[in-house]
């Protein structure tokens, strides 16, 4: 099992660097696997990894010439929720990870990189968080599923390798572009009621 999730240079200036110094702090034994896009000189760590995503998935980088003129650049989002909800370059970054990650076939847990560390977390606690028999372990909301933190069980391999065919289609297939609101979680909620159909699909809401 192992943790993973996504930044570039500017938000590991803005936050994600105190997500990685609190993983350091808090003495992880579960690796980290980082998605970054720059050649930078990130904190060394023995369990941390850090992959250049648009390498390991160059689909992304199609994904990104095609809606180059969609892409929003703006400081703070919170001063603008509809500009927010339709971002769907930068929050594709993070199912692009994901997808990448599945490739595994293990248990893994994305965290989005503006969270912090308070304690150790043990593999008893993802174990029990992500159930052997449970592909999807999420927060539900009202509106929409929280993709702040996510659980995969990529070990189921034939559940794991129709969600991510799905899952990554609405980037491929630029779906995700014709959605009302176009964030990660949109592209996740869609999925979800896709693989509904499956009878080997499980999955828990914690909200």
């Amino acid at each position: 099992m192992f943790f993973i999730t996504t930044f570039n240079l500017k938000l590991y200036e803005q936050y994600a660097y105190n997500f990685i110094e609190t993983y350091i702090g808090t003495n992880q034994n579960i690796p980290l696997v980082c998605y970054v896009e720059e050649d930078y000189d990130y904190p060394k760590h023995k369990k941390i990894r850090y992959v250049k995503l648009q390498n390991a998935m160059p689909q992304l980088l199609s994904f990104k010439e095609r809606h180059k003129d969609k892409i929003i650049n703006i400081e703070d989002e919170s001063d603008d929720k509809s500009q927010f909800l339709q971002n769907f370059v930068k929050f594709s970054h993070k199912v692009f990870a994901q997808t990448h990650a599945s490739y595994k076939n293990k248990k893994f847990l994305f965290i989005d990189a503006d969270n912090i560390f308070k304690k150790n977390i043990e593999e008893k606690f993802i174990n029990n968080f992500i159930p052997n028999d449970v592909f999807l372990t999420f927060y539900g909301r009202p509106n929409w599923v929280e993709s702040g933190v996510v659980g995969f069980n990529s070990q189921i391999k034939d559940v794991n390798k129709i969600f991510f065919e799905k899952y990554i289609n609405f980037y491929l297939e630029d779906k995700i572009s014709k959605m009302k609101f176009k964030t990660d979680c949109q592209a996740l909620d869609a999925t979800r009621e896709i693989m509904k159909k499956n009878l080997n699909y499980k999955e828990i809401d914690r909200g």
